[in-house]
C-alpha cells in the first residue's frame, strides 16, 4: 500500500497489528489517522503508541472554543480553527477556505523530537479555547478547574527524514 487510512476507529488495533503498523512506518509508510475524542470506554493505546514514536499524542477531553469568532453558530464545540502554513494547507489558505471541525480533541506535539523528525501543526484553536476533561459527559461549556488551556492543535503533520515516514492526524471525524 502507498498509504494507510484509519478513519474514526471504533476500537483499538490489536497488539499484532501495532507491530505490523510500526514496522511498516519504519520502512517509510504513510499514515492518515482521523480520530474523535475518546469516550469513557474508547482508548486507542496501540494506535497512539505507533503515533507517539513520531512525536504526537492525544489530549484528553473535548475542545470548547471560548472566542465566538472561532466557532460556528451551532456552538462552541463546532470549531473554526486557524490554518497554519504548510504545503497541505496552502491551497486552502490561498482560496480563503474555512474549516469546520465539530467535536474534536487536541493533539500535543512533543517538545523532545529527534533531529530527523519534523512535526508541524496544520489546524489550531485560539488561545481562548480549552479542552473539557469531562469530554462527552460535560454539562457546561464553561471552563472548569482541571480543563486544559489552549491553543490546541486539531491537525498535525509529521515526517521522519531518516526513512520518509509521514503521518497526518486529524482530531475530528466530522471535519469539513
Amino acid at each position: 500500500a502507498s498509504a494507510i487510512i484509519i478513519h474514526s476507529p471504533q476500537k483499538d488495533i490489536s497488539a499484532d497489528e501495532k507491530v505490523l503498523l510500526s514496522n511498516w512506518m519504519a520502512q517509510g509508510g504513510k499514515l492518515f489517522y482521523i480520530s474523535n475524542p475518546a469516550d469513557s470506554d474508547g482508548q486507542f493505546s496501540n494506535i497512539e503508541a505507533v503515533i507517539a514514536d513520531y512525536g504526537m499524542s492525544a489530549v484528553d477531553g473535548v475542545i470548547v472554543e471560548g472566542n465566538q469568532n472561532n466557532y460556528s453558530i451551532m456552538g462552541p464545540v463546532h470549531l473554526i480553527p486557524s490554518l497554519k502554513s504548510h504545503e497541505i494547507t496552502t491551497p486552502l489558505i490561498e482560496n480563503n477556505y474555512f474549516i469546520l471541525a465539530p467535536i474534536a480533541h487536541g493533539i500535543a506535539i512533543s517538545e523532545n523530537l529527534s533531529e530527523n523528525l519534523k512535526v508541524e501543526p496544520l489546524l489550531s484553536t485560539s488561545i481562548s479555547s480549552y479542552s473539557k476533561l469531562a469530554g462527552y459527559e460535560m454539562n457546561t461549556y464553561e471552563k472548569e478547574d482541571g480543563d486544559i488551556d489552549g491553543p490546541l492543535n486539531l491537525a498535525v503533520a509529521a515526517e521522519d527524514s531518516s526513512n520518509g515516514a509521514q503521518i497526518v492526524w486529524l482530531s475530528s471525524a466530522y471535519l469539513l
